[in-house]
């Protein structure tokens, strides 16, 4: 999970912002081994230019790390307008160090607020500001085409935040 800063032109203004994305290892016949995922109105094609540096915050060993991922012509991306989301490729010579082989975390039974989520099946990982990560999780209420509707409370500026089904055994 990190956080995109992002800079961009709207009505002839530079706007900066920022909003989540997440790191994954492809498996299967996909041109990429590694890379990030955000949604597409966060990172375009006008912040993808060769040249240009992706800024990302993200946590590693409790620690917030600030890391710039550099936009090169041998780093494919791929934009997926109707599902609505970017891939860019990345490579172990970014230096972040372990997200590439993150264990599935058990998730405890019980939120902070004591709220039991025993019963849910998913729940969205979010980067709200610049020094935490959270949860929320919820219920999948339909799968049409391709959009899930579901009823986890999110955050503001989570639209590229991925929302990860749990197993039997709560992970």
């Amino acid at each position: 999970m990190c956080r995109i800063a992002f800079e961009r032109i709207k009505n002839n203004r530079n706007i900066s912002g920022y909003g989540p994305g997440f790191f994954c290892e492809i498996e299967g016949n996909f041109p990429i081994k590694y890379a990030l995922f955000t949604n597409s109105h966060i990172l375009n094609e006008s912040n993808l230019e060769v040249r240009k540096i992706i800024k990302l915050k993200y946590f590693e060993s409790n620690l917030l790390v600030e890391k710039g991922i550099n936009l090169t012509n041998n780093r494919k991306t791929f934009i997926n307008k109707e599902l609505g989301y970017i891939c860019i490729e990345l490579f172990e010579s970014d230096g972040i160090k372990n997200f590439f082989k993150i264990e599935p975390l058990i998730i405890l039974n019980q939120s902070k607020d004591g709220k039991i989520f025993e019963k849910n099946d998913i729940f969205i990982l979010e980067f709200p500001d610049e020094n935490e990560i959270s949860f929320s999780d919820g219920k999948i209420i339909q799968i049409k085409d391709n959009e899930i509707m579901h009823c986890a409370s999110t955050n503001g500026n989570s639209s590229g935040a991925p929302i990860i089904k749990r197993d039997k055994n709560n992970k």
